[in-house]
């Protein structure tokens, strides 16, 4: 899709989570070169390190690593959450400056074009709808709370059926809203 895009307009592929000011690395697309999160952009420092969170061993070209960013760009962690600043946040042992590095939590790897490969996550992390979601936390809430796994999926599957068009699902909507179940999306 990418080379297909690319032919028409100017498409780069562009990678930066939230703590480090959203962009540190960026790929203008050509049509038919390997599609890649690109190389580090201005004043952003980018490492592939050993996948242990308390090395900072660097790994060779083409070995997968967990990707680490530095620069100025960087946050200076999470509001009143020093543990989890804790863990992802360090002093940038490579610049000697007094800066920080970002354990990003996501695997890559450098390739020997100098560009960076983006091979997925390192923990349980996951996208939905476009917000990070932490499944141990998704997990742990739902033991504190007391919310079991049958309440969920069926929480699940009627707005599943809210979001479907056809009397069956119509009805079934409001059958489940009879039997006084309210949907957690809609009130």
């Amino acid at each position: 899709m990418a080379d297909k895009w690319a032919r028409h307009t100017k498409l780069s592929n562009c990678c930066g989570p939230t703590e480090i000011s959203i962009i540190n690395a960026v790929q203008p697309h050509t049509p038919g070169y390997p599609l890649s999160i690109g190389k580090p952009i201005p004043n952003t420092n980018v490492y592939i390190l050993s996948q242990d969170p308390s090395s900072t061993i660097p790994i060779p070209i083409g070995q997968i690593g967990c990707i680490w960013v530095g620069g100025i760009g960087v946050s200076a962690g999470y509001l009143n959450m020093p543990e989890k600043t804790a863990e992802r946040f360090k002093p940038d042992p490579f610049v000697g400056n007094g800066g920080m590095m970002y354990n990003t939590g996501d695997l890559g790897r450098w390739r020997q074009d100098g560009q960076l490969d983006h091979l997925g996550r390192a923990d349980d992390q996951i996208k939905f709808k476009g917000f990070r979601v932490e499944l141990d936390g998704v997990a742990n809430a739902m033991r504190v709370s007391g919310v079991s796994l049958i309440s969920l999926l069926l929480l699940l599957t009627l707005r599943y059926i809210e979001l479907r068009p056809g009397p069956k699902c119509r009805r079934a909507a409001r059958r489940h809203r009879a039997l006084g179940f309210r949907n957690a999306f809609h009130g």
